[in-house]
């Protein structure tokens, strides 16, 4: 068992302190932005289809005054908001920017416009001057919402479930581990703890994750650290429980994990959430859910919480007890993801999911047998995200056999 830096939950009174440090109000944007001019630019944002965060850098007052220019002319919920058109679309691309060739079903616009969510606008204290808010995802050609926008899909699934299920009494937690590199080394240039059969990490190491620790602090994430190793470069944090909002919990997870990697390349580090690390230990997001029942048959649909051809490999060798685990009544313990994962979809589906008591969960062999568990479940998912995703996971199967041969699948994978 590998020792671990382990960050923890600090324990607060009031559970509606997570995640609220930070926040701002429009006239708050407005006056950091002209009086106090601590504040002058927004980064208007959401995340992509591999969790990814992108999207526009504005002038904080043109934004504020955009807002509220909208908000006064408006005759109506829809127009109240502005839209910031987005020239570049990401759900036509793959992790590498790869273009992805879709079928006539899936029809992509160049561009895309951003609407602002403003109960998400906040600081943004490990960039200087700088706000950030979350943006819903529209077509800029049908004016639609786009359905297999992540954030979006995660809002829908609330909206239709909040009145069959009881979502405000949900509890979360999420654990994640990740890993450290020094940038501009390779592995065998890096200090090896031969008797460990581990990186060592050179001296700095306290201190991108003290910064993360203070960023993620700031934006009302509380971390505290609680074991500590020079050993090795595998880390896990803590991230505090939410109740009722899991919505905020996969903005916190993400803009978490966005944080951290900032700071640790100024720091001359890469965090990675990589499902597999160099040294080929697996990384893995826990979920810890209390409040609601859940069958592992709900996991099924793995490419949903392990959606690459690593993510998938990690489970090759799993038990379902390591993968689910009942704690208590209505209390999981859900380890099916890695850090990598797209905490939006995983969640959507884990929710939107019929359970079938009947049926044990199955961990597939590979990719493709994941793939054709995918496809299983397309009568239970909208047409216009299962085509969007189906196709977004055949081209990481396709972009695996092309780069590797018979010989190295049967022999590696």
């Amino acid at each position: 068992m590998r020792s671990q830096l382990v960050y923890s939950t600090r324990r607060y009174i009031s559970s509606n302190w997570t995640f609220q440090k930070g926040k701002l109000t429009l006239q708050k944007l407005k006056d950091k932005s002209t009086i106090d001019e601590t504040i002058n630019q927004v980064n208007v944002v959401f995340p992509d289809q591999f969790g990814r965060l992108t999207g526009l850098k504005l002038n904080a007052e043109y934004f504020a005054d955009e807002v509220e220019k909208h908000q006064k002319q408006s005759t109506s919920e829809k127009e109240s908001l502005p839209f910031f058109e987005y020239k570049y679309n990401p759900f036509r691309f793959d992790v590498q920017g790869k273009p992805i060739t879709f079928d006539d079903d899936v029809k992509l616009s160049k561009s895309i416009r951003l609407v602002p969510d403003l109960d998400t606008l906040r600081e943004q204290p490990w960039l200087s001057k700088e706000a950030v808010v979350m943006a819903d995802v529209y077509d800029i050609e049908t004016d639609k919402k786009i359905k297999f926008a992540p954030r979006n899909l995660m809002k829908e699934t609330i909206n239709q479930l909040n009145f069959s299920k009881d979502l405000d009494q949900v509890k979360s937690q999420i654990m994640f581990s990740f890993v450290l590199h020094k940038l501009g080394k390779e592995e065998k240039d890096q200090h090896h703890n031969s008797h460990k059969g581990m990186l060592t990490l050179e001296q700095g190491w306290g201190e991108v994750l003290d910064d993360c620790k203070k960023s993620l602090h700031n934006i009302g994430i509380p971390v505290q650290a609680k074991d500590q190793t020079h050993i090795n470069n595998q880390f896990r944090f803590h991230l505090r429980q939410v109740q009722g909002n899991l919505l905020s919990q996969c903005d916190m997870f993400h803009l978490g994990k966005h944080a951290m990697k900032f700071i640790g390349y100024t720091h001359q580090y890469d965090i990675s959430s990589l499902p597999i690390d160099s040294s080929k230990n697996p990384n893995d997001l826990i979920l810890n859910l209390e409040g609601m029942e859940i069958h592992p048959s709900v996991l099924q649909n793995i490419l949903y919480f392990a959606p690459n051809i690593n993510s998938v490999r990690r489970l090759r060798d799993r038990k379902n007890g390591d993968i689910f685990k009942q704690k208590g009544e209505q209390s999981y313990e859900i380890a099916i993801s890695a850090p990598d994962v797209n905490l939006y979809l995983a969640l959507s589906n884990l929710l939107k999911t019929q359970p079938n008591h009947e049926k044990a969960l199955k961990i597939p062999r590979n990719y493709e047998e994941a793939l054709g568990m995918f496809e299983e479940y397309k009568d239970n998912q909208d047409s216009e995200v299962y085509n969007y995703y189906h196709q977004l996971f055949k081209h990481e199967q396709n972009e695996f056999n092309d780069f590797f041969t018979k010989w190295e699948v049967n022999r590696i994978y």
